[in-house]
């Protein structure tokens, strides 16, 4: 019996940033999935079950919070962990009334996203 792999979709418009969490996901057995921006992001989303979306906070054209808001109509129930390099108390309120699981705050360590990525799924 092999367990199921998880497909966590990374939406960030800073390369170093998705590739960051392509590494620190990959090694943990996540399939991992990228977008660099909203809009990508929805088209892949549109395009491949995913059981978890990380997104950038602030991403040109479709940002975080709209991508959540998308999230919410289009695919109710996925789960969705906002990062931000931007992190504050009424930041953090805003994500979570979208439907983010929780944020994640840029520089973030590998643990951090381990552990986020974890208790959502």
């Amino acid at each position: 019996m092999s367990l199921k792999q998880y497909v966590v979709l990374v939406a960030d418009d800073e390369r170093v940033v998705r590739e960051g969490c392509r590494r620190i996901l990959e090694a943990e057995g996540y399939q991992v999935l990228i977008a660099k921006d909203g809009a990508e992001a929805m088209g892949v989303l549109e395009a491949n079950p995913v059981d978890l979306v990380l997104a950038d906070l602030k991403m040109p054209g479709i940002g975080g919070l709209e991508l959540l808001a998308w999230i919410k109509k289009n695919h109710p129930g996925l789960p969705a962990i906002v990062i931000t390099g931007h992190g504050s108390r009424q930041l953090e309120s805003q994500c979570e009334e979208a439907g983010a699981l929780g944020l994640i705050s840029k520089p973030f360590m590998t643990k951090e996203v381990v552990d986020a990525v974890k208790r959502a799924l």
